[in-house]
Parts: C-alpha cells; structure tokens; sequence
C-alpha cells in the first residue's frame, strides 16, 4: 500500500512537471544574466544572443546617465526588449527610456546630448511610460512596472546598440531581452539563487527573502524533534541528513507561497499565478514524500527507499526545491544509508 501511495506521489509530481513545461511557455521566463556595466559605447554590454530570452537587472545611477548594450541581428529577426522598474519606485517619477542604434533603422526622435550614438546607425528614441498598473510574472514570481515595450523587426544584419537612460533622475531597472525561451541545464537549476537578486532588486530585504524557510525549517526539525520518533533515532545522522533535506524543500514550497502572495498584492489579478502555484506544488510534494520516507524506519532500511530518496534528491534539482543544499543532502542520505546496508 505504501508502495501505492509513493508511485501516485510521483505520478502527481511528473504531471505537475509537464503541466509546467506546457504553461511556462506564456511565462516571461528570461534567464537572468547578471548586472550590466557598460557606462560607453566602446563598453557595451555584449548580449549575446538577442533573440534568446534574458534579464538584466541594472540601476541608472544619476541623471542623464546611459547603460549601453551591444548585440548582433540577423535581417529579418525580431528586436524585442521592455524596461522595468520595481513596483516601489512608481510614486517617485523615475520611468528610464531606450535609445535603439542599428543599421538601417529609421530615425524616430533625436537621442539626448549626453547619449552616444554609434556612426551609421539609425536612431529610434523610446520615451519611458509608467503604466497604471504593476504585472504578475509567474515564473519567479515577481511583480513590476513595464516602462518600455518594443517589438520590430531588424531591417538589416548588423551590430545594433540599446541605451538605458533617464533625463531628471537615477534608480534600478530591469531590461528583458528576447523572446525565444530556452534554458541550459545550469541556467534551470541556478534559478533559486538567481532569483535572491531579482527579490533584492524588487525592494526585498534578505531577511524578508528567506525568513518563510527558515520559519519553515526550524518549525519542522522542532515538530519532529519533540515527537521522539524512534525510527529517526535509530537511523542515525543519515536520517537527519534527509529530514533536513525534507524540510528545506517545504522551505522552498513555504518562500514560493510567500513571493506569490506578496507579488500578487501588488499587482493586478493574472492567470500567471496558477503557473506559480504549480511551481510551489513541486518542493511541497517532494519534501513531503521524503520525510515518509525518513521517518518510515521499514523503509528507509530498504534499498528501494534508500534509492527513492536518491531519485528525490535528483529531481528536486530541476523542480527547485531546496535551494541545492536539500538535493544535496537528500542524495547524501540515501547514498550513504544504500552503502551501509547489507
């Protein structure tokens, strides 16, 4: 019967992973590439590969300052970025604009005077709108205010340039850039850290971030803890090992219903947040089936819980729940539980 219960647990797990694959497609799921520093032309940021979805959370430090970045089209590709800014600097007038440089584009506007423009490019000169209402992505989840929106297509292959500025005032941004969703496997499992980032960006305080798995993690080694459970005892520090394990991936369930709740909060009401409901659902399920299958002494003694246990620790990496260290002690237990028993 147990047996039973754990293959439903996982068929639900696989179910809610395709689920995802299907839905994060709507999802403005760009793939974070870190902080820009290009302060001149010659210093571009290099992006490279516009059309591939990425994110890059910056600040214009000061007025009349430019974050300049290079990339390459192909003729006919599509040109596709928007600008963000955090929900909190709505009230404060800050909306940056976009200078876009590139051959064969038609001049729209004229590029401010301290703004440096590329020879032979044309110049098309984006102003910088803050919208009513802030947007709920799912993906993250997060919520911001979309500044900027452009969409063409590259008239001619070349080098083109994007600029990053405001006239009367400094403050952070986010730039996304393309719109072909893909990810290496490096890009997907980072993604829990690579999101501490973008909630920091959002106006988050690092104790805000991860107070709910904290909470999460020292309410759930209390609870069993005081309930004395003889197979734990008995099994030894590999089984704190995968209770530990456990527990971080309900942290991680317990950050994502969090940054659901304060997302939404501040944004208007999205279908998006069902895609970041199933994302929760995934650490949630397998914190859940590893703790049974700690605190089930008959099966973790066997080699088929102590593979399971492995098999969580594996999946838990592509399905975000532990902030890595989970999978990685999850997988130390049932490696090490499997070595010792004969």
């Amino acid at each position: 019967m147990g047996v039973l219960k754990v293959r439903k647990e996982i068929a639900i797990v696989v179910l809610v992973s395709f689920a995802l694959l299907a839905l994060t497609s709507t999802a403005a799921a760009h793939v974070p590439i870190g902080i820009g520093t290009g302060d001149t032309l010659d210093d571009a940021v290099e992006i490279p590969d516009a059309t591939k979805s990425w994110v890059i959370y910056s600040e214009v430090h000061e007025a009349s300052e430019g974050h300049y970045y290079r990339f390459h089209m192909h003729q006919g590709e599509r040109i596709r970025f928007t600008l963000m800014i955090p929900n909190y600097m709505s009230d404060t007038g800050f909306a940056p604009g976009a200078v876009l440089m590139g051959p064969g584009l038609v001049n729209q506007g004229v590029a401010p005077s301290y703004v440096e423009v590329a020879n032979g490019t044309g110049v098309i000169v984006i102003e910088g709108v803050d919208p009513e209402h802030a947007e709920y992505e799912g993906f993250t989840p997060s919520t911001f205010r979309v500044v900027v929106d452009v969409n063409i297509i590259a008239p001619e292959s070349g080098e083109y340039y994007l600029v990053v500025h405001d006239a009367d005032m400094g403050g952070p941004f986010g730039m996304a850039i393309g719109y072909v969703e893909s990810f290496t496997l490096d890009e997907w499992i980072l993604v829990p850290v690579n999101v501490i980032g973008i909630y920091l960006w959002q106006g988050q305080s690092l104790a805000i971030v991860f107070a709910p798995m904290l909470a999460t993690v020292i309410v759930g080694l209390w609870v069993v803890a005081t309930k004395k459970n003889e197979d734990l005892k008995d099994g030894g520090l590999t089984s704190w090992l995968g209770l530990l394990a456990g527990v971080l991936f309900l942290g991680s369930a317990a950050s994502f219903g969090f940054q659901i709740v304060y997302s939404a909060l501040q944004s208007a009401a999205s279908a998006q947040i069902l895609i970041s409901v199933l994302f929760a659902l995934i650490p949630a399920i397998l914190g859940l089936m590893t703790i049974r299958i700690v605190l089930d002494g008959e099966a973790f003694q066997k080699k088929s819980g102590q593979i399971k246990l492995v098999g969580i620790g594996i999946l838990s990496l592509f399905g975000w729940a532990g902030l890595l260290i989970g999978p990685v002690l999850a997988v130390a237990a049932g490696s090490i539980k499997y070595a010792n028993t004969r």
